[in-house]
C-alpha cells in the first residue's frame, strides 16, 4: 500500500511540474509581459542595453536600437527596413518600441516590458528575446497573481 501511495505522488509531482507555473512569463491581456527576477535593476539593465542592440525583431525589421536608459527603464526602437516598407498596408508597424521598467521589490525584481504595437508579432518577438537574455544570466523569482497584475 505504502508502495502505491509513493508512486501516485511521484507521478502527481510530475505532473505539477508539467503546469506552467509562476515562473511563467505572465503576460496580460495588452501584450504587457511581467517576469519576476533575483538581481539587481543595475544588472539587468546593463545586460539589456549590452545585448539588446543584437536583437532584430523579425527579418523584416532592423535590429534594436538604444533610445534611452535611466535608473529604472530602458527603450530600444526598431525601424521596418527599406524596401519593405510598401508592405505597411498589410498592418506591418512602421517601428516598434520596446520600453523595459525594472521595480525594486527588496528581495526581487518585477521587469515589466510594454511594446508599441503591442499585440504585432515583431514587438512580441522582441520582448520574448529580450526576456531570453534575461534568463540566461539571472534566476526567475516567482511572482504572486497579485504582483503580476496591474501592469496594464
Amino acid at each position: 500500500m505504502n508502495r502505491l501511495l509513493l508512486s501516485l505522488l511521484a507521478v502527481l509531482l510530475l505532473l505539477a511540474a508539467c503546469v506552467p507555473g509562476t515562473l511563467s512569463i505572465r503576460e496580460t491581456v495588452s501584450g504587457v509581459f511581467v517576469v519576476g527576477y533575483i538581481g539587481t535593476s543595475g544588472q539587468v539593465l546593463d545586460l539589456l542595453e549590452l545585448r539588446g542592440p543584437n536583437i532584430q525583431p523579425s527579418e523584416a525589421y532592423g535590429f534594436l536600437n538604444l533610445v534611452s536608459r535611466s535608473g529604472s527603464a530602458i527603450v530600444f526602437t526598431s525601424q521596418l527596413l527599406t524596401g519593405v516598407g510598401n508592405l505597411t498596408n498589410t498592418g506591418m508597424a512602421a517601428s516598434i518600441r520596446i520600453a523595459a521598467t525594472v521595480e525594486d521589490r527588496g528581495v526581487h525584481l518585477v521587469v515589466v516590458m510594454r511594446g508599441e504595437p503591442p499585440r504585432d508579432a515583431a514587438s512580441l518577438n522582441a520582448r520574448r528575446q529580450l526576456v531570453e537574455v534575461l534568463d540566461d544570466r539571472f534566476e526567475r523569482f516567482p511572482l504572486s497573481d497579485e504582483e503580476a497584475e496591474g501592469f496594464e
